[in-house]
This record gives C-alpha cells, structure tokens and sequence, in this order.
C-alpha cells in the first residue's frame, strides 16, 4: 500500500469545479433541470393567465367564446416569445463558461 496522495474523483471526493467525474456534477445537473422545470412553469402560466383572462371578459360582457380564444393566443404568443427569451439567456450563460 502507498502512501502517494490520489487524484480527484478518485476516492468519491472529487473536486467541486464542475468537471466530468468530480462531486460537483450533480449540482450542475440539478441547475439545469430546475431551469428546464422554470421555463416550464413560465409557459403553463403564461397560457392559463390568457386563458383565465379572457373567460372571466367574456363572462363580464357576454361574448363567449370570443375573448377565451383571444386569451388563449394572446398567453401561447407571450409563452412562446417568454421561452424563445429565456432559452437564449440561458444558452448565452452557457457559453460563457
């Protein structure tokens, strides 16, 4: 047995940098996916807020289902452009590494 002291990641331990095989990859992956869960949750939102929006207009002027459908396009095109922006802030943060 030898007493040289072992590499990074050789003993479980690794070192906290993020890199392939060290203990910091798991807090890495758990960033992106509660970034992927965010983005997902912003979409949702966006979509039922339209949708919300425009049942309770159309229930205060009666104009079914004229206003849901406006509400409903309106969140799909405010979660698409939220998405299409926060997928390129994120890849842009990427990058930078």
């Amino acid at each position: 047995m030898s007493d040289s002291p072992k590499p990074a990641g050789e003993n479980g331990e690794g070192d906290r940098d993020g890199k392939a095989g060290s203990g910091g990859d798991w807090q890495e992956t758990a960033m992106l996916l509660a970034r992927i869960s965010g983005i997902g949750w912003y979409v949702a939102g966006s979509i039922g807020a339209g949708i919300g929006a425009g049942w309770l207009l159309d229930r205060q002027f009666d104009t079914e289902p004229v206003l849901l459908l406006i509400g409903l396009l309106l969140g799909v095109i405010a979660a698409f452009v939220g998405m299409i922006r926060l997928l390129s802030a994120f890849g842009r943060q990427r990058t930078r590494r």
